[in-house]
């Protein structure tokens, strides 16, 4: 009885919060670059994508996933010296930008 008690809140949370529509994990793993970065440069991405927000804070995976990616992201920003070039353009614009490069 006590766990059932304690699992209505939750549940009311969900069902408040829920959307009308809402993006699955796949949708959400394809933005989440785009969202870090802006995460990163201290934007509020949240604001570019509402709907990557809701559900990061609905997904523990999906969030996971996000605060790993931020994590490496960091530790690249934080090393020095690494001399690095995207002279054929091919990598994302965040890792570029990161790196303080133009995409080509």
């Amino acid at each position: 009885m006590d766990k059932k008690m304690s699992l209505t809140p939750a549940l009311l949370e969900a069902i408040i919060t829920t959307q009308e529509h809402e993006i699955t994990c796949s949708e959400c793993f394809e933005l989440l670059d785009e969202y870090v970065e802006l995460l990163q440069s201290g934007a509020d991405p949240a604001a570019y994508f509402p709907q990557v927000a809701n559900h990061l804070d609905h997904c523990p995976d999906c969030d996971e996933e996000c605060q790993a990616l931020l994590s490496v992201l960091q530790a690249i920003a934080g090393e020095s010296g690494v001399a690095l070039s995207n002279s054929r353009g091919r990598w994302p614009k965040w890792f570029s930008s990161l790196l303080g490069q133009g995409r080509g």
